[in-house]
Order: structure tokens, then C-alpha cells, then sequence
């Protein structure tokens, strides 16, 4: 059998008898100290994901701040995001703007936090929590919802797929009976079944 460095690198630390897919492992950027699933090829690939793991979290940073120009430059010019829930598909930096502006006019007094962020690859998953007072109209693909005056707190899930280095497509995943029965937009009759 013949050995390059890193298989004998392996014989050196006991591993006895190395198997060809250790050696692939090793070769190829998973070894021993590397997560099951942490395929990717080499240090370029973990340098893209830890970026594209910062992009995400700067992009909830930014809707705080409301930086609406700063989150549109981390958009590709075909990104899509869509509400999963609802199909609304927005698309471009335009799509994107209007998104985020949506809900930044709905909920001005609005904030979002980070719960977990999850990277893999070209991909991450940012769970997160929203909260805010609808003081404001919140523009929806069936209508405006003019301000009801109650506060909401809301659970979501974005799937963000990069490509280059820019968000290429986004999924938003979030409980919209939960908003609209917090927005008191639902029938007295449906809310209070869902209470018991």
C-alpha cells in the first residue's frame, strides 16, 4: 500500500490500518476533528461558509438598523425570496428591498434576534425571533392589513442559498395563523379554540 503524508500521519497516531476513505477524508478536508457532515473540499470552502454565515447574521443586524441599501448589496440581481407559507415570491434587489421594507413599515417599532444559525456549504439556516407593535400598514400579496395597535412576537426560519457570495434564494418559513390570531385578525370562535 502505498502512503502519502497524511496516511502516515494517521500510522504515527495509532490509527493502525487506514482504510481508503480515511485517506480521502484526510486528503480531501475531513479528518477525525471534523463533524460528520463537513464535506466540503479544504480551508477555501470553510472560509466561504464562515462568510456566508457573517453575511446572514449581518443581514438581521441590518433590518434592525434598517440598513435596506446595505441588505440589497448582499442580494445577487436574480435573487428570489420567498414566503414559503403564502408562495409570495419577491424577486431581484428590488424584490428584496420591498420585503424587508414591508414588515420594517408594518412594524416600525420592530426588531429581530438571531436564536441559531446553521452553515453549510453555499447554504444557512437562520432561526430567529421577530417582535414588534403593528402601528403600521403591512403590505400582503391579499391586501394591506391596516395597523391593529397589538404587539406580536414571532417565530421564523430563513433557508439561505448563496451563490458567489450573494444570496442567490431565501426561503421564509413562519406560522401566519399564529401572526394573524396575535394581530387579532382571526375569528373570536377560532382563537379561543386555539387557546384551549
Amino acid at each position: 500500500m502505498k502512503r502519502d503524508g497524511n496516511t502516515a500521519h494517521l500510522l504515527r497516531l495509532g490509527a493502525g490500518r487506514v482504510s481508503a476513505g480515511a485517506r480521502a477524508q484526510t486528503r480531501y478536508g475531513r479528518g477525525p476533528d471534523r463533524p460528520l457532515g463537513s464535506w466540503v473540499a479544504g480551508a477555501g470552502a470553510e472560509a466561504r461558509m464562515a462568510d456566508n454565515v457573517s453575511i446572514a447574521r449581518r443581514l438581521y443586524d441590518g433590518w434592525n438598523e434598517r440598513a435596506f441599501d446595505e441588505i440589497v448589496q448582499y442580494a445577487a440581481d436574480d435573487a428570489e425570496l420567498t414566503i414559503v407559507g403564502t408562495g409570495d415570491v419577491f424577486r431581484g434587489k428590488d424584490g428584496v428591498r420591498k420585503y424587508n421594507e414591508n414588515w420594517a413599515t408594518g412594524f416600525p417599532d420592530g426588531r429581530v434576534a438571531v436564536d441559531r444559525v446553521h452553515g453549510d456549504g453555499d447554504t444557512v439556516v437562520v432561526e430567529f425571533t421577530g417582535q414588534g407593535t403593528h402601528t403600521g400598514t403591512l403590505a400582503t400579496s391579499m391586501g394591506d392589513i391596516p395597523a391593529t395597535g397589538r404587539s406580536m412576537t414571532l417565530k421564523l426560519c430563513d433557508v439561505i442559498e448563496f451563490r458567489d457570495g450573494l444570496i442567490a434564494r431565501q426561503r421564509s418559513y413562519f406560522d401566519t395563523g399564529s401572526m394573524m390570531a396575535q394581530l387579532g385578525l382571526l375569528p373570536e370562535k377560532l382563537t379561543t379554540s386555539q387557546k384551549k
